[in-house]
């Protein structure tokens, strides 16, 4: 992949630092679960759900070393047929019998903290220095040689929270081991994953992959080796399983007509932080681990085997749509029902997740440009018209390809050379839908999404400039860097509706709105919406339709909202407020709106006053919100705009409100 190495170079390696940051390991110290990958004595990956007690005081991993935090300590008690047993085993006695700086290549390990209800996740490497293991429990000393010291993107995390915890006794799980490969193993014991291993992975949604990277060379430092752990997630059915072919999807994995022959899976790989450690290790090595954690029945399904990168035409023939897909060949496969001590509860999807629900007839349909609105410089609102008729929720967002348009295709060539971040853009993009349905049946042939431009956006950049074209005739450059690489193509004479754009599904999850229009019954129904800048858009399609059909607005039902705006003086923030102020009114104390301006503004504050819209200067603080929300901790809570003011607002809502995870949801527009 051109300019990939520059690019990883430049921009991501100051990051990886050979210590955890403090704000790690104060991380890592309060989860309840974290994930490790660790080599079996045959040199094979294998990846690891590890749980803790939630009343166990004593966090899982402690640092021993305040300074530089190189060394840390894991306790665990490992999962009922979790293979991570028998790795670390194999090293018991091994220490004692090496040269001091001799590391065998089975200590190397990869360790993931995550916490999927606030989609946080950071990652480390190190080598295994001893291990010691008391009766069933095992107690790890690591000493981490090098550490991956940033954060990952919350892209892909499926938002979830355990709410309650059961030792599982030994004799209550039960192990089915199965060896597949013959090629690579003599001992083989099956030609096929069981049905209830294929329904595992079939309707997964998250699993966690253990990759390796070992150097023998001697003039390498043992940090230059290591193993990784990473997550991979998407929208339930988003892995395949494979016929003998290695090609043709199980459509079924129940079915009775299906291949008796099932041990080869494929997922999309979806674009990322553009880091490539997973697909680096497998470039350099193919073996690989997964683990599939089963969230509703408890059970664990644990696979090695070898992995291959498809691109292009051979990810297009097994993965319609994909350009690029990782396909694995099963070497060994361990199930363990009924493992798992947690109980999850499922709270949220993640928002970019590229759906894969949409109606066939729906998917793939031309999109047409019915109108254009320039809000201001930099934000513009799009109406979206359909050949057919498309169904969606307030609160839902539009997921378009513009894969298939020649000439932002073009662009994002031109482009590379400059921005090497535009090298693997799949041209998908997602955003909210602003406006409210018109119809109580929630169908329509159109609708409205506003689109802030983004520094470096190659399709929002390509959308204003059209729209200010048509309008004004005349581009602007707010975003100087790609003006230049979009000058290389003329933009003169194109229209918005000269662009190949596709439907590819509708869908999200941050909402309170059920399928039938109302206020879901699983939500509190007092509601709390907080945004910051565009973060306000999700909740315009809400008010909007809960103003537009009053009877779906459940009577014991009310909602604040707190907007954050650096200025409220452009034709945008004026329409909305202006809109609010009449919504306000109409529902006296039901909807409730503050606006927060957080820059000095021409606009004097009882101006707004005297629309009925209350005003605060400054940030959306904790005394704030208990001002003008006493109930707060009563609420459900959503929270929708930059990463910092999202991460700041979530932790205020957990930590001071004490608001359970389970009612504090969030989206952002970061990827």
């Amino acid at each position: 992949m051109l300019g990939v190495r520059e690019y990883v170079e430049q921009k991501i390696a100051p990051y990886v630092r050979e210590y955890a940051p403090e704000q790690h390991t104060t991380f890592y110290n309060k989860l309840t679960y974290i994930l490790l990958g660790t080599l079996d004595s045959c040199g094979r990956p294998w990846a690891s759900l590890i749980i803790r007690d939630p009343k166990d005081e004593s966090p899982i991993i402690q640092s021993e070393n305040e300074e530089f935090h190189t060394k840390m300590k894991l306790s665990f008690q490992p999962l009922v047929g979790d293979p991570i047993v028998e790795n670390l085993k194999d090293l018991i006695d091994y220490k004692a019998n090496i040269a001091e700086d001799s590391i065998r290549d089975e200590a190397h390990f990869g360790l993931l903290g995550i916490e999927f209800h606030t989609r946080r996740r950071n990652r480390a490497n190190g080598v295994i220095d001893n291990v010691i293991l008391l009766g069933n429990k095992i107690t790890a000393d690591l000493n981490i040689q090098l550490t991956t010291g940033f954060r990952n993107c919350p892209k892909y995390i499926q938002g979830r929270i355990p709410v309650s915890y059961s030792p599982i006794l030994n004799d209550s799980v039960s192990i089915t081991k199965l060896e597949l490969n013959s090629s690579t193993n003599n001992n083989s014991n099956a030609s096929s994953l069981t049905s209830q291993m294929q329904e595992i992975i079939s309707k997964s949604d998250t699993f966690f992959i253990a990759t390796r990277y070992i150097h023998h060379d001697p003039n390498f430092s043992r940090s230059s080796s290591g193993v990784d752990v990473s997550h991979r997630g998407g929208r339930s059915g988003f892995v395949h399983l494979l016929h003998d072919d290695l090609t043709t999807t199980v459509r079924k994995p129940l079915d009775s007509t299906m291949s008796t022959s099932v041990r080869a899976l494929v997922w999309p790989d979806y674009k990322g932080n553009n880091m490539y450690m997973t697909l680096g290790n497998i470039h350099s090595d193919p073996r690989v681990g997964l683990v599939f954690p089963d969230f509703d029945s408890g059970a664990m399904l644990y696979v090695t085997g070898r992995a291959e990168i498809l691109f292009d035409d051979a990810a297009q023939e097994i993965m319609h749509g994909s350009q690029r897909c990782v396909r694995v060949v099963v070497d060994e496969a361990i199930l363990s029902v009924a493992a798992m001590p947690f109980v999850w509860k499922f709270i949220d999807s993640s928002p970019f997740n590229p759906p894969l629900k949409a109606n066939k007839n729906l998917r793939g349909q031309k999109v047409r440009f019915a109108d254009v609105r320039l809000d201001s410089k930099d934000t513009v609102t799009l109406k979206l018209e359909f050949e057919m008729p498309v169904k969606y929720i307030p609160g839902q967002y539009v997921t378009l390809d513009f894969s298939g348009d020649r000439l932002l295709s073009q662009l994002r060539d031109a482009f590379a050379n400059s921005y090497p971040g535009a090298l693997n853009d799949d041209l998908i993009r997602s955003w909210t839908i602003s406006s409210a349905p018109t119809t109580a049946s929630l169908t329509e042939n159109s609708f409205e999404v506003t689109i802030k431009a983004k520094p470096k956006g190659l399709v929002t950049t390509v959308l204003h400039q059209i729209a200010h074209l048509q309008i004004f005739g005349k581009e602007v450059e707010f975003t100087p860097n790609l003006v230049v690489g979009l000058q290389r193509i003329s933009l003169e004479g194109i229209s918005l509706n000269d662009l190949d754009v596709r439907l590819l599904g509708i869908d999200g999850d941050f909402t309170p709105i059920n399928t039938e229009g109302f206020i879901s019954k699983d939500v509190r129904p007092k509601l709390l919406f907080v945004a910051g800048g565009i973060g306000i858009t999700p909740f315009l399609s809400t008010i909007r339709w809960l103003n537009a059909f009053p009877d779906k607005f459940i009577a014991d039902a009310n909602i604040s909202v707190l907007w954050a705006v650096k200025t409220p003086e452009d034709s945008y923030s004026k329409t909305i407020l202006k809109e609010f102020a009449e919504i306000q009114k109409s529902y006296e104390s039901r909807i409730k709106f503050v606006v927060f301006l957080t820059r000095d503004s021409n606009l004097t504050p009882q101006t707004l006053v005297e629309t009925g819209i209350e005003v605060e200067r400054g940030r959306i603080t904790q005394q704030k919100v208990r001002e003008w929300c006493e109930d707060v901790s009563e609420r459900e809570s959503y929270v929708c705009g930059p990463e910092g003011f999202m991460n700041a607002m979530q932790k205020m809502f957990s930590d001071d409100f004490k608001v359970p995870g389970g009612s504090i949801h969030s989206e952002n527009f970061q990827f």
